[in-house]
């Protein structure tokens, strides 16, 4: 296996294993509710408060949502023909406040779950030139 594939590999486990771990965390804890509620509207507003550092089990779900959604769709890029153009040196926090600001822009998909917004927004914001947005 090339090194590229074994590096794009671990990049994609290590995103699903950083989702998943504060997943967990807020499964335990919504538990008594019965279930998780990913929806934009539900998320984004503690996705913002941990960005301005205040880290909250809530703040670091979104995170963990908005991150692994862009590692799962680079890793699509990068298998095929590539979709996504994101430049070196951006960080984790602009992805996150592009997702946000795409949130807060259409109100409208507020009751949406937040990765589908996260692919939007995404896919908006960096998509590679000549390549259509779904």
């Amino acid at each position: 296996m090339q090194k590229k594939s074994l590096n794009l590999i671990w990049v994609t486990c290590a995103a699903y294993a950083f989702a998943l771990a504060p997943m967990l965390f807020w499964s335990s804890l919504s538990h008594a509710q019965g279930r998780i509620d990913t929806s934009a509207a539900a998320l984004v507003p503690h996705c913002r408060q941990t960005l301005a550092g205040t880290v909250t089990p809530t703040g670091t779900f979104c995170f963990g949502i908005i991150i692994a959604t862009r590692e799962i769709l680079q890793f699509q890029s990068d298998a095929g023909t590539p979709t996504l153009c994101i430049p070196a040196g951006t960080t984790n926090g602009q992805i996150i406040e592009a997702v946000i600001r795409e949130s807060e822009t259409h109100p409208s998909t507020q009751g949406s779950n937040l990765s589908l917004i996260a692919m939007i927004a995404i896919e908006k914001q960096w998509a590679c030139r000549g390549t259509p947005l779904r």
